[in-house]
């Protein structure tokens, strides 16, 4: 049987056919963060394209701001990490935690974890949703894209109990107690159907070959928190990043030609870097992020 586990594939480089049928419960952290392996397919003969001699197409740095311990179903939140909360059109205020921050929870589930907008309160919610809308559900965390802020509805549907961080992590509770810390949002994150990128993530777009040969690639740092929400119902999908500090996505086939040193969607050049492969639901909600 054909292998289809991401990180293997990743590492020991990949064909389209099986990047296609690859499989997304891989964890991100095992195919993005490491510098010397991209998150991407690999498609024409260069098959030694994400080796540690030739990086071209791949993340190189994710800056570490958010450290999280667990011990015995208590999740922490160290001193010293650095959270984003949004907080007005274009604004994201950095919130440096003074104090470990600490919470538990008994409700058998999946969560996302979040802290208040004055950095004072960790909270986790097995709930949340980005839209344009006003109002949302109670005991939700909800991402108004569109005046770029995240509330926390508790009791009332209307009005929400105070504003919150973009989330930090995301979290399993089982038998009564948080047992799992599943994925750390440090560079790349989402919540509901939106996905981020945050300050300080490096990469290398693939920008073709000089004249020797040599790969011309674009090196690139994000330097403000990006924000996309695809329109994509049920439907897997590339968020790509541009040396130009843009993030979109493409609902398509895309895939890095390292003959060429470009990525490529729908038989296009193109010298934007995927970074995210994202799956929504039938309600565009991401149901599956790597």
């Amino acid at each position: 049987m054909a292998d289809t586990n991401l990180t293997n594939l990743i590492v020991n480089s990949l064909t389209r056919e099986q990047y296609h049928n690859a499989d997304l419960t891989d964890h991100q952290n095992e195919v993005f963060v490491q510098s010397d392996h991209a998150g991407v397919h690999v498609g024409g003969s260069g098959v030694d394209a994400l080796d540690t001699t030739n990086i071209s197409n791949c993340i190189t740095y994710i800056p570490q701001d958010i450290q999280l311990e667990l011990n015995s179903g208590t999740l922490t939140l160290k001193a010293g990490s650095k959270v984003y909360v949004p907080n007005g059109s274009g604004v994201f205020d950095t919130i440096t935690i003074a104090n470990d921050l600490t919470m538990i929870s008994d409700t058998n589930g999946i969560m996302h974890v979040f802290i208040n907008q004055n950095g004072t309160l960790l909270f986790g919610e097995y709930n949340q949703e980005s839209g344009t809308g006003t109002t949302a559900n109670t005991w939700t965390t909800y991402y108004n894209t569109n005046d770029n802020n995240v509330y926390r509805y508790t009791t009332s549907t209307t009005t929400p109990s105070y504003q919150a961080s973009l989330p930090i992590a995301k979290i399993t509770v089982s038998n009564g107690a948080i047992s799992s810390i599943d994925y750390v949002f440090n560079g790349f994150g989402y919540i509901g159907s939106t996905v981020f990128v945050l300050p300080g993530v490096k990469g290398l777009g693939p920008n073709g070959k000089n004249a020797d040969g040599t790969l011309k690639s674009i090196e690139f740092t994000v330097t403000q928190v990006l924000t996309h929400t695809p329109n994509a119902p049920n439907i897997r999908y590339y968020c790509t990043l541009s040396s130009s500090n843009s993030l979109t996505s493409v609902a398509d086939y895309y895939y890095y030609d390292a003959d060429e040193n470009y990525s490529i969607s729908n038989g296009n050049f193109s010298s934007r870097l995927p970074c995210v492969v994202c799956v929504c639901d039938t309600n565009n909600k991401i149901s599956d992020f790597k």
